[in-house]
């Protein structure tokens, strides 16, 4: 066999890899192609199985979820133009999954397997294709690190990168998330923009282009990677200009570069032309979530019980601390990768779901370990150079960090670490501990549940308010045509709510006024009276929550529901419980009122909303 050429880096790779390997060999994902990541999936069967780009026949789509059930909802689509649908996410995932698709599309039939896009050979065959872009990363990382430092240290960087951070745990314990992928996608673009740097030759600006374009094609905010070649090598006015100059000369290059940034989202723009008429696209159009940038969560993003990266990956800490002697020691790259870690990181931390669901620690924050991984290098560097004392420190943070990771993988994967609802006390109560009681997990986040399944079944510890009364009494006045004051159930009037006036009043209220815990439960109870069968009637009791006027949680319950035993030429008591959704801001409004969709009149009465709250919370 020919000699490795720095053996200690490759082998470090590869048993890194096989121990990745063997994790997800011994405890398989089932469902591996679910929520999310279903979402970017499908454009794969949608226009190669089904022949249905648009998503306008639903049915193939609803047989794949009777069947496998890798969603509850289709949350992953909006609506487009002339029926079609579009799918929120961009198509780089599925583009980089096609070839694994089309050989599992080859091979379903031939193994007795449904061709239907998620049978098993699709799951088994995605996965096989999930753990070769982990081994292509960690080789392309090995490459980057080997033109900063030698073999020993950029194998030492490649281990406590993988094994020290929540990287192990995405590509180990995770369905088919896009971070990994692109981990290898920073790692190459990194590379290719400082071999075009030493030689600047077109085909490297194409690739730069492309691996950009891609990297934007699978997360809009990894466009931002951009940066890293433009400012390369820019550290003073005289490099400034340097840069200026050399992109002057190469001018032709750098058109090349776009072309291939536009060639690899052109799929993307055809898409969105043919399902919304439009080239350019928001598709994230659910109120409830959107990047909000003049409100960060940065501070939360990164030191919060809930979901801090570097409380999560304190390892980290000494890569940021690494910018230093970074900057010290190669002042070429050390502006491109600052900026482009003090932007990445804003943008991030401001999208209104800053906790990432899903996984231990912060997941956005995996693809940038490349980027953290020079900064980090020179951090040991540095450190290598102090005396014996200081080393050995070091070396023993480095033991602990490295162990303290190692553990919380495994606490997550025993369901101990909870991915979206940690908390101060439950994090202090289960540190350290092999299994968690009933106990401890009354201490994380409330579990908010499903529309159909809110109830609260015990206020007790709960602060109760009644924060709004209605009986109709001083609406007379007001509203003459729509008072009925021959049927009431206290006082004398109630509001009649038929075709011509098919809403009532509505009661509206900010979040901020509403409760200053983290979360609330509200109460709704109504007296109702239907002339004729309230399942003819049709009459709809609404709460929602709104974002600058649009709705993103919803929820109507008909007054015909079994639950209710409504009856008609009665006056019927109806109770409803909602709980707060995590609020995208404290201005976001409540809003409560009645809707009738029938063409049978129906009499309210009495209505009035119990706020029920933990304010320490």
């Amino acid at each position: 066999m020919p000699r490795v050429k720095n053996p200690l880096t490759f082998f470090t790779a590869l048993f890194l890899f096989a121990v990745i390997a063997l994790i997800r060999f011994y405890h398989p994902i089932q469902n591996i192609i679910s929520w999310d990541t279903f979402g970017y999936y499908l454009y794969l069967p949608a226009n190669f199985i089904y022949h249905d780009p648009g998503l306008r026949d639903l049915s193939w789509v609803n047989h794949l979820i009777d069947t496998y059930h890798p969603t509850s909802s289709l949350y992953q689509l909006y609506s487009g133009t002339n029926g079609a649908l579009v799918i929120k996410y961009p198509a780089g995932f599925a583009l980089m999954y096609s070839p694994f698709f089309f050989l599992a599309h080859f091979l379903a039939p031939m193994l007795g397997f449904p061709a239907d896009g998620l049978s098993a050979p699709y799951q088994n065959i995605l996965t096989l294709g999930a753990m070769i872009y982990t081994l292509v990363g960690l080789l392309l990382l090995r490459k980057l690190l080997l033109m900063f430092f030698n073999d020993r240290l950029s194998a030492l960087i490649i281990f406590l990168v993988v094994a020290g951070t929540n990287y192990l745990q995405m590509a180990s314990d995770t369905s088919l998330l896009t971070h990994n992928l692109l981990f290898g996608l920073y790692a190459f673009t990194l590379l290719i923009t400082i071999k075009w740097h030493q030689s600047q030759k077109t085909g490297l600006a194409f690739l730069l282009g492309l691996a950009v374009g891609l990297s934007t094609m699978i997360r809009p905010t990894d466009g931002l990677i951009i940066l890293i070649p433009l400012l390369w090598g820019i550290y003073d006015l005289s490099s400034f200009r340097y840069k200026i100059n050399l992109l002057k000369m190469h001018f032709r290059q750098l058109g090349i570069l776009i072309l291939g940034l536009l060639l690899m989202g052109l799929p993307q723009l055809l898409y969105w032309k043919y399902s919304t008429g439009q080239f350019f696209f928001y598709s994230y159009q659910n109120p409830g979530e959107g990047l909000d940038f003049l409100n960060p969560h940065t501070i939360n993003f990164l030191f919060s019980f809930r979901k801090g990266w570097l409380l999560y990956t304190p390892l980290m800490g000494f890569a940021l601390w690494g910018l230093y002697p970074f900057f010290v020691k190669n002042k070429q790259a050390f502006t491109a990768i600052t900026v482009f870690l003090l932007f990445y990181i804003y943008i991030v931390s401001c999208w209104s779901c800053w906790w990432y669901p899903g996984t231990l620690g912060q997941r956005p924050m995996v693809e940038t370990y490349p980027v953290l991984a020079l900064p980090f290098g020179y951090f040991l560097k540095y450190i290598d150079e102090k005396g014996l004392k200081i080393r050995i420190s070091i070396g023993c943070f480095l033991f602990v960090f490295l162990s303290f990771n190692l553990f919380q993988t495994w606490q997550f994967s025993q369901k101990i670490i909870h991915p979206e609802r940690m908390t101060k006390a439950y994090y202090y109560s289960v540190f350290g501990k092999l299994s968690v009681d009933e106990n401890d997990k009354k201490l994380l986040l409330v579990e908010r549940p499903g529309n159909e399944n809110e109830f609260l079944t015990d206020s007790s510890g709960y602060k109760r308010r009644v924060i709004y009364y209605e009986d109709f009494e001083k609406s007379p006045a007001s509203d003459p045509k729509r008072i009925c004051d021959s049927l009431s159930v206290s006082g004398k009037y109630s509001i009649r709510i038929d075709p011509e006036n098919c809403f009532s009043p509505s009661f509206s209220i900010p979040y901020k006024e509403l409760t200053t815990a983290y979360y609330a439960w509200v109460r709704i109870r109504l007296n109702v009276y239907p002339f004729d069968d309230p399942k003819e009637c049709q009459g709809l009791l609404v709460i929602s929550f709104e974002h600058k006027g649009a709705s993103y949680k919803y929820k109507a319950v008909d007054i015909s529901e079994p639950v209710f035993k409504t009856r008609s030429g009665l006056w019927n008591k109806l109770s409803v419980d909602f709980i707060t959704p995590e609020v995208r801001s404290k201005d976001d409004i409540l809003k409560v009122y009645f809707w009738l969709r029938g063409k049978k009149p129906i009499l309210i009465d009495d209505l009035s909303i119990t706020v029920f709250d933990k304010p320490e919370q």
